[in-house]
């Protein structure tokens, strides 16, 4: 024969008691947790880690970090684990890596790094596996590859590079097994020093680099400020079949007031909304509406500035997006970062105190976001990065006044109790 209890609605109020002495006297707060991911150890030994200009992370939660004056790059494993994937040997064959500035990683895990130094690029393989996919010959057809500024990835394995000193970009295509040492890739100049070709708005200084779902490339010109749209490059470059280019934005910004001065980073969101940061005065950022065919000689991009000098931005070098469509910019000369939402609202989730434990932000440069919002900044001057994680409901310690009500509601729950025990019954079953 087995027996249970059933009480009656003593033993509820019980319960209810116990609850409602946790949730009305102990008060809960939700705070972004912000974790050091890295510092200038790196990976400890002498794989040390100075001067990171730009940060990626994969869907699987790994984040990478480029070292510019430690001429390296490290993986960084969701739980911690540090790994240098590639040091100033490059890929050993010779062809070494010198001031990496920046990085990107496609869905299969492999990693591209640009180097402005050395005037080139390199494919790492999960498996560790280096290949250099551009050197500064560039196309091998009289089109260089000055200093490296800027790299994307698109979705077909597609690489996209930017050169500063040679206002250039370049594609290279599916690089797969291909090397400059071995079988050469399929690399073809998207756009060159004239920008769009129509003789005014040229490229130079170029930094940034951007691709879409649609494989549209958008660039940003430091040197004239603005920023051009290459329309699903394909097979198309300056010495062959023309690109499709058009400026999206120049230096007067929305056209309201709020001009755009030295872009220095541009990222596009699952839409094909492209968002700009200028590093100089007015130290702003803006968001260019699904652009399309708009530009600005023709028909004008829907263009509006969402933060600005005075939110607390300085020197933005670094701009990402998430899934939301909310907004990342990092401050480098303010040391701090900041979310903006679709709605506008603008909050600093990070700044130079860094993780408040010691560990500061100074030269905020690269910025990052995965899947879920967790957020990844890269400190340039304070050589580390840090993750600011999603919201962490935290219960901290009663006060003297709830610790005494909670035991008192406490101590009536339990002769609540009692007394239900007394009058409950006993069923029996079989």
């Amino acid at each position: 024969m087995k027996e249970r209890v059933v009480c009656n609605r003593g033993i509820w109020l019980c319960g209810l008691v116990t609850v409602f002495a946790l949730i009305a006297f102990v008060p809960v707060s939700a705070q972004a947790v912000i974790t050091e991911i890295i510092d200038s150890t790196g990976a400890g030994a002498l794989d040390t880690f100075f001067e990171p200009w730009a940060i990626a992370v994969d869907g699987d939660g790994n984040v990478y970090v480029a070292g510019n004056s430690s001429n390296n790059a490290f993986k960084i494993a969701p739980f911690g684990f540090i790994t240098e994937i590639i040091d100033s040997d490059g890929d050993d064959a010779g062809n070494g890596l010198l001031r990496p500035t920046g990085i990107a990683v496609d869905g299969a895990g492999n990693v591209y790094v640009v180097g402005d130094g050395s005037r080139n690029a390199f494919k790492i393989t999960p498996g560790g596996v280096i290949s250099e996919i551009i050197d500064s010959t560039g196309d091998g057809a009289g089109n260089g590859f000055g200093f490296g500024q800027g790299i994307a990835v698109d979705d077909a394995g597609n690489v996209y590079v930017t050169a500063s000193s040679t206002g250039n970009a370049f594609k290279i295509s599916t690089p797969g097994t291909c090397s400059t040492g071995g079988t050469p890739c399929t690399i073809t100049e998207i756009i060159d020093s004239t920008g769009d070709g129509n003789g005014v708005n040229q490229l130079s200084n170029v930094r940034g680099i951007a691709v879409d779902g649609v494989e549209n490339v958008y660039v940003v010109a430091a040197g004239q400020d603005h920023a051009f749209k290459i329309s699903t490059p394909g097979t198309c470059s300056t010495g062959g079949t023309p690109c499709t280019i058009t400026k999206i934005i120049d230096a007067n910004g929305d056209n309201a007031g709020n001009t755009l001065d030295n872009p220095w980073a541009i990222a596009v969101d699952g839409d094909g909304n492209v968002y700009v940061a200028g590093a100089s005065s007015p130290h702003n950022a803006f968001k260019i509406d699904t652009p399309g065919t708009c530009s600005t000689g023709g028909t004008p991009c829907t263009i509006t500035e969402i933060i600005d000098f005075d939110d607390g931005l300085q020197g933005p070098r670094g701009i990402a997006v998430d899934v939301a469509g909310n907004v990342y910019v990092a401050g480098n000369a303010s040391e701090n970062a900041f979310k903006i939402t679709p709605g506008g609202v603008i909050t600093e989730i990070i700044d130079s105190t860094g993780d408040g434990a010691g560990n500061t932000l100074d030269l905020a440069r690269g910025i990052a976001v995965d899947g879920v919002g967790n957020v990844y900044v890269a400190g340039g001057g304070s050589n580390n990065a840090f993750k600011i994680g999603e919201p962490v409901f935290l219960i901290p310690a009663l006060s003297l006044r709830g610790s005494l009500i909670a035991l008192l509601l406490l101590f009536v729950g339990v002769a609540l109790a009692g007394l239900s025990r007394r009058r409950s019954r006993r069923v029996t079953s079989a």
